[in-house]
């Protein structure tokens, strides 16, 4: 009667405080991990989605770092953690945010609207005739958006 209400053999106080204190570290580490690694990992991510997709054009390396980090700080853009998540997990786990379908989708979304952002507030569409000049991010004029507009002068 006294050996059933003993713990099993496998499974002794001991073991179950090391096991449940080796978990509770290696969640701490890897939190730890995700906080100091995002930021670095999203404004290198940014850099190589502009990278990959302007394989014609001369970028100039420093004002890429800028716009990396003013996309970073960029509200709209990967401001919500929700987004800095997602492309934590693009970098880290590719198979799985492939295979997940509501991921890849916004990911790609997040892509196109990165690259467009570089686009825009570079002089990319300036030295499209001229490829020898270096691709200069200048930052998003506030004014005015729409870099296509045309002003009269009266």
């Amino acid at each position: 009667m006294a050996a059933e209400n003993q713990n099993p053999r496998w499974l002794t106080r001991r073991r179950f405080l090391w096991t449940t204190a080796g978990a509770a570290a290696v969640a701490a580490a890897g939190a730890g991990t995700y906080q100091g690694a995002t930021p670095w990992l999203v404004r290198r991510w940014a850099m190589d989605i502009v990278r990959d997709n302007l394989t014609g054009a001369t970028l100039d390396e420093a004002s890429l770092r800028q716009f990396a980090d003013d996309a970073l700080r960029n509200r709209e853009l990967l401001q919500p953690k929700r987004r800095q998540i997602l492309v934590w997990a693009a970098c880290t786990l590719p198979a799985l945010v492939s295979r997940v379908g509501g991921a890849s989708r916004p990911l790609e979304i997040l892509e196109r609207r990165v690259l467009s952002e570089f686009m825009i507030a570079s002089n990319f569409f300036a030295t499209l005739e001229n490829r020898a000049e270096p691709v200069v991010y200048t930052g998003r004029v506030a004014a005015c958006g729409n870099i296509f507009a045309r002003y009269r002068d009266t």
